[in-house]
């Protein structure tokens, strides 16, 4: 006679009849999900609203399963929305338009307390997450403000005009930015433009979507396809954590021959597992039984001896579990990101050459980056047109720079070498001011000999000439030493 036993996380034993007996109570029992609910579900059933392809707060909280997908829409919304400048679209631009521009950006903030980058940043991040983002458009003129609104609790109405935030109980409407009507923010009632008070009318809403073929009312993220990925590499981190909250013991069978498994036999491999194994790794085990004097299966006056053997249910863990498997899911994750290793905080030795890796910087910055800002870009820009009458002046994303500075310089100190830049053309790229000696330092130079200006119509062995050619190189030399000694210092 055997009996058979599982130990469960906590050091219970439970014998498999008892684990057969409750598995089939568990399956009459309806199944009970522990997501919370849509909060726009009743709304969804009236027919009004919208439903997205995929639950928007699902998609939000993605970020806080997977290192490597929060890392990359952290960098694509930074590189994005990072900083702006102002650019003149005209000649003769108007200083008044950049004033106001200038002031209301410095103010754009209805609280007070956050510039337009952090605004943006966190739109944009939206965007990265959920692939749709959301913008409130406050009041116009001098009075211009923008606010940021969690992408996860807008829908759209059947018609795209109107959005609905929710929030708990409380429920607000919002128009869509340009459309001609007002719109009681809280009942959803329209009516004809300029109706309503400014107190009562909604206020207008920006709206990006990443765009998908299966909706004309949500954008999906560029994560999507990976969707397996992250969730199959959350698997595989709380597979481990359990390992090793149960102190690296794996999975038991307890299988005794000769006897039945008593309270006592019960009580003492718990007691183990769940105490004596936990305070100290190497205790040893010990259990003694009797012959089931009780059980007529077995003839009492036999030689049958008593056995209790241990299985492991599950193959060993090795040290990294998963590692290969997690760095397959990042190289997925980030590839549908399209975001450089790199950039996601993420160091991989010896894969790339340099120049492979210059051009997926580039890559990531042509194709990633530059169409956000420019779509981010048209949009502020009509804003601004419409609610400041901004016409000579436009709103516009610092490029992401992909330079190797340190191969620029020396590039430059390459270049003054060859006679292809002058001394103050260097200096002016090292972020020096040039100097007025137009004799020396706007001539060129090929290893250290003047090959153009005044200095080369001197004989090469003329004294002047000598001198100002030492000292020229002698102060090039002297630059590029100071830069190698801070580009040391900070390695």
């Amino acid at each position: 006679m055997a009996t058979e036993a599982f130990i469960l996380n906590d050091g219970e034993v439970i014998e498999k009849s008892e684990m057969q007996e409750y598995a089939i109570k568990a399956s009459t029992k309806e199944s009970q999900s522990k997501q919370l609910e849509d909060p726009f579900r009743e709304e969804y059933e009236k027919g009004n609203i919208v439903k997205p392809l995929y639950d928007l707060g699902n998609l939000a909280k993605l970020l806080d399963m997977n290192t490597w997908h929060y890392r990359a829409c952290k960098a694509k919304a930074r590189d994005t929305a990072g900083d702006y400048k102002l650019t003149p679209l005209v000649d003769d631009s108007s200083e008044d338009q950049k004033q106001l521009l200038e002031d209301v950006i410095g103010d754009i903030d209805p609280e007070g307390n956050k510039s337009i980058t952090e605004i943006l940043e966190k739109f944009q991040l939206d965007y990265e997450s959920t692939g749709n983002n959301a913008l409130e458009i406050i009041g116009e003129g001098d009075n211009l403000k923008f606010k940021h609104i969690p992408a996860h609790t807008v829908r759209r109405t059947k018609d795209r005009q109107v959005y609905v935030q929710k929030r708990g109980t409380k429920k607000r409407y919002f128009k869509r930015f340009g459309v001609n009507f007002d719109l009681h923010y809280k009942s959803g009632e329209e009516y004809p433009e300029g109706q309503l008070s400014d107190e009562k009318d909604a206020n207008e809403i920006l709206h990006l979507m990443n765009y998908s073929s299966r909706s004309d009312y949500y954008g999906t993220p560029d994560n999507l396809p990976a969707l397996m990925s992250i969730l199959g590499d959350r698997e595989s981190q709380e597979y481990n954590l359990e390992f090793f909250e149960n102190h690296a013991v794996p999975d038991y069978a307890v299988t005794v021959t000769g006897t039945s498994l008593d309270k006592n036999t019960k009580k003492r491999i718990k007691k183990y597992f769940n105490e004596s194994l936990k305070e100290n790794r190497r205790t040893t085990l010990v259990i003694t039984a009797d012959k089931d004097d009780t059980d007529s299966e077995i003839d009492i006056g036999s030689d049958q001896e008593v056995e209790i053997k241990f299985e492991k249910l599950a193959a060993d863990v090795k040290n990294s579990s998963f590692r290969l498997y997690r760095q397959d899911n990042r190289d997925e994750i980030l590839a549908a990101h399209g975001v450089p290793p790199y950039r996601a905080a993420v160091a991989i030795s010896g894969s790339l050459g340099q120049n492979v890796a210059e051009e997926t910087n580039e890559i990531y910055k042509n194709s990633t980056i530059d169409p956000r800002q420019t779509i981010l870009e048209q949009r502020i820009n009509m804003i601004f047109q419409q609610k400041l009458e901004i016409t000579d002046w436009r709103f516009e994303f610092v490029e992401l720079d992909t330079s190797d500075q340190e191969k620029e310089d020396e590039r430059h100190f390459k270049g003054f070498d060859k006679g292809a830049i002058t001394p103050n053309e260097l200096r002016q790229h090292l972020g020096y001011e040039t100097k007025d000696d137009k004799e020396a330092l706007n001539s060129h130079y090929v290893n250290g000999k003047a090959i153009t200006g005044p200095l080369a119509q001197l004989s090469a062995n003329d004294p002047v000439r000598k001198a100002k050619e030492s000292e020229v190189v002698k102060a090039v030399h002297k630059m590029k030493e100071k830069l190698a000694n801070v580009v040391k210092k900070h390695e």
